[in-house]
Parts: C-alpha cells; sequence; structure tokens
C-alpha cells in the first residue's frame, strides 16, 4: 500500500529492554515506502547493539544516527532534519504502534486533505494492562487553529509528538523544532497546529504509551515542574505573537487552571522522595509561577490593546 514516502523518527535513550518491540512493531506496519530514523542519543546501554543488528537486517528500512546525549527534543529534531518522507511522524522508543498505524493515518490524510491526523492511543501499564485513552472529541475533521485552541484540553486533541502524522513541511517551512526541555511536544503542538489547514482525527487507538518507572512520566521530579512550567510559558508567548490570546482567553485560562491541577497532584502523588515541607513548598512556588504566568500574559495583552 501506498506511494507517498513516511519518515518515522525513534529517538533512543536507556531502552534496551522495550528497544527490540518497538522496531518490530514498525517493520509489521503494513505501510511502504517508509524510511525510520533511529536517533541514538548518546545511551549508555546496549542500545546501539539492538540498532546495528536492525539496521543490518534490514538496510532498506532503518537510518542510524549517532549524537551525545542532548534529550527528546534535540533527538527528534536531529531525526526530522534527516527526513526525505512527506509525511513525518515519531514512536518513542519504549512504545509500540498497531501494524496499521501508518497505514489508517496516510490513507485519512490522502482521502480528507488534511495537513495532521491525530489518532488515539492506548495507555498501557508495566503489567501489560491497557485501557484507550479517553478522548472526548467527538470531531473527525477540525481546521488547525480550532484544533489548536482545543489542544489546550488534554482530553479533547492530546498534544503529545508520537500518536499523529503530520506533513514534513510544517515543521520545515515554519521552522518549528522540539526545544530542549521536557514536555517539548507541550511547547510545539499549538505551533504546529496553527500552521495546519486541517486536521483530522481518529477515533481507534493504533499507538500504545507504555508506561514505566523510569519514564519522564514515571520518574517525575523537580525538573519536570520547571520544564512543564517553561513550556507553558512558550505555549504563552505563540499566543501572544501570534495575536490568539484575546479569542482564546477561555480556553488559555482553563489551561492554566489544569496544568496548576496536575502540577499539585504530581507533585504529591509522585515526588514522594521529598520532604514534606519541600513538597508544600514546590507547590506553592509552581502555583506562582502559573499566575506569573496568568498575569505577564495579561499585561501584555491589556499594552498591546492600549
Amino acid at each position: 500500500m501506498g506511494q507517498t514516502l513516511v519518515t518515522i523518527v525513534v529517538p533512543i535513550y536507556k531502552v534496551e529492554n522495550f528497544l527490540s518491540r518497538c522496531l518490530d512493531s514498525i517493520i509489521a506496519q503494513h505501510y511502504r515506502p517508509l524510511e525510520v530514523i533511529l536517533v541514538n542519543d548518546g545511551s549508555p546501554d546496549d542500545c546501539q547493539r539492538v540498532i546495528d543488528r536492525y539496521v543490518a537486517n534490514y538496510p532498506d528500512l532503518f537510518i542510524a544516527v549517532r549524537q551525545e546525549n542532548q534529550g527528546l527534543g534535540p533527538a527528534r529534531n536531529a531525526g526530522m532534519a534527516l527526513a526525505t518522507g512527506e509525511w513525518l511522524g515519531f514512536i518513542d522508543s519504549d512504545d509500540y504502534v498497531e501494524p496499521d498505524y501508518i497505514s489508517a493515518m496516510v490513507e485519512l490524510a490522502e482521502a480528507k486533505g488534511v495537513d495532521i491526523v491525530v489518532c488515539n492511543f492506548y495507555l498501557e501499564s508495566p503489567t501489560g494492562k491497557r485501557f484507550p485513552f479517553p478522548l472526548m472529541t467527538q470531531a473527525r475533521e477540525l481546521s488547525g487553529e480550532r484544533a489548536a485552541k482545543q489542544s489546550l484540553n488534554l482530553l479533547t486533541v492530546p498534544n503529545f509528538a508520537w500518536n499523529n502524522l503530520c506533513r514534513t513541511s510544517l515543521f520545515r517551512d515554519n521552522h518549528i523544532q522540539f526545544p530542549a526541555i521536557n514536555y517539548e511536544d507541550v511547547a510545539i503542538t499549538v505551533p504546529l497546529l496553527v500552521r495546519a489547514g486541517k486536521v483530522a482525527i481518529l477515533q481507534k487507538p493504533y499507538y500504545h504509551y507504555c508506561q514505566r518507572d523510569s519514564s519522564i512520566v514515571g520518574h517525575f521530579n523537580e525538573r519536570n515542574v520547571h520544564d512543564y512550567l517553561l513550556a507553558v510559558e512558550l505555549v504563552a508567548d505563540f499566543l501572544l505573537e501570534n495575536q490568539l490570546l484575546p479569542e482564546w482567553n477561555g480556553a488559555w485560562k482553563r489551561f492554566l487552571r489544569h496544568v496548576r491541577m496536575q502540577l499539585t497532584l504530581q507533585i504529591w502523588l509522585q515526588i514522594i522522595e521529598l520532604p514534606v515541607s519541600r513538597r508544600f513548598r514546590l507547590v506553592r512556588e509552581a502555583r506562582g509561577s502559573v499566575n506569573r504566568i496568568r498575569r505577564e500574559a495579561a499585561s501584555a495583552l491589556e499594552a498591546r490593546s492600549k
């Protein structure tokens, strides 16, 4: 199936026990032609040995890149720089996908003439239990701006890098790069969707998001708090620069309330190694930062309206 080349970028770091499962699921894809760029982000384990084996066995499918450890965002950028496909997707190396993950999205994208397809996904526990993400939107097709606005509500249009396929030109023509922080996909989702003409939504789950203790989400710490807040600031900057905040004000305020609540819960439930007093302070700091971001955006908006 298919005539249009699709590029998939797989950033790799400390996943030797999961990498083969991920790559096998890519080999099993119904869709061709396909190029898969494997970016070893300075992984200290045996990931490179796994990569070498798959490249040797499937030289027409896999392309290997190796760099010093820079983080998930720069690793995705390194792979994206080499992409030659018209369509671009990302798969995290500790996750895996259904055999029709790519074919379903390409088929819908070309049938509807959209720039981005977003699919639903499974949340999968370390024990193998899984359930579909509660995707609450009933829309099948949205304008790019409407999808971007709805992405401020995670349950409506999830703001992840790995459950979608988009035109490579959207990244390149608009100079969109992932920042070198955790939650880098939160920072780029709104800019990417805004630039899209149309976005299609697949309700069926095709991606398996596998939770594990050593993942960014599974090992939540103080850096996660600071990086999440930085990603939120980058979203605020984009909304202000593109004069979207007046129209999006209600969605923006709801987003900030969600961020404040989410960080509070994660600090208390996931950073259990911190003393209680430090967790209290971290919650106050996080709430203070969210309030500061809200005030600064409001002040900038008021200044521009004068």
